[in-house]
């Protein structure tokens, strides 16, 4: 008998084998496999089967190859799990840890703008006084609003907030590392100024409408065109107190300065060459 026949007359037995595999809870995939591998390997030993034996032969080796299935399925699956567990494990902790990196990076960039900015504000903000801050940190990266009043004589004025952003990576996308700074300012156009051939206009103070102090610095040449406010001090009640910027005509040292300064003005910041 060739194989050709002998695989017809099995065919009732292998269906019946596979419909058993089935109620010991094979899959009907599963079940096809281990069928055509129980008929693969009776070609094989064929000869070496007893004879009344082949059928409790092909029961045997079939569910052989199903208990082996299981026990594949099952170490797969444990496989699975344990690795699914490890990589859930190891993202928590990296996750973690990159949280914690982040706070410390962000923390270290954070107090580097904070004494950049107050370093700044020593030489270039007269009268100036900090009122508080808030900082809000983001993914390496912040932002620091410098709150701030301006002082004259114990009078503290309002004066705008500054924003600066700061980064743990220099020149990354989110900001510029205690440098990118923004402090509102009001810049109006003045008619008689832009009548009488100025070529800057007067900045104003936005959380209060006053005039901002402007400085002019001897080397750069305004064309003559140099704001002079001492008269307005005439009219004012002499009750008030009020904020002056003086600029001179070239450098002179601190001794020169007080020598030219009048008696009676109080004097709290000077503008060095810088």
């Amino acid at each position: 008998m060739d194989t050709g026949q002998l695989y017809e007359q099995l065919q009732p037995k292998l269906r019946e084998i596979r419909n058993y595999l089935i109620r010991l809870g094979a899959s009907s995939s599963d079940a096809e496999d281990i069928v055509q591998e129980t008929v693969y390997k009776a070609f094989l030993y064929i000869d070496s089967i007893e004879n009344g034996k082949f059928s409790a032969w092909l029961y045997k080796v079939a569910i052989n190859h199903l208990e082996m299935t299981k026990m594949i399925k099952k170490a797969k699956r444990k496989s699975t799990i344990r690795s699914v567990v490890i990589s859930l494990m190891v993202t928590v902790f990296v996750l973690f840890g990159a949280m914690i990196g982040n706070v410390q990076l962000v923390n270290w960039s954070s107090s580097r703008a904070m004494n950049d900015e107050w370093m700044m504000e020593e030489i270039s903000g007269p009268n100036l006084a900090g009122t508080g801050y808030t900082d809000e940190q983001g993914l390496l990266s912040g932002i620091l609003e410098f709150h701030k009043v301006k002082v004259i004589e114990g009078v503290p004025i309002p004066w705008p907030s500054k924003k600066v952003d700061y980064q743990v990576i220099p020149f990354f996308a989110f900001a510029a590392l205690g440098g990118s700074s923004t402090e509102p300012g009001i810049t109006l156009p003045d008619a008689e100024m832009k009548k009488e051939g100025y070529e800057y206009t007067r900045a104003y103070n936005s959380a209060n409408g006053q005039r901002k102090m402007l400085f002019y610095i001897p080397q750069v040449d305004y064309n003559g065109k140099i704001l002079n406010d001492l008269s307005l001090l005439q009219d004012m009640d002499q009750n008030k107190l009020v904020e002056m910027a003086i600029s001179f005509d070239r450098d002179y040292t601190l001794s020169e300065l007080k020598q030219m300064i009048p008696g009676g003005l109080t004097q709290t910041w000077y503008w060095v060459d810088t």
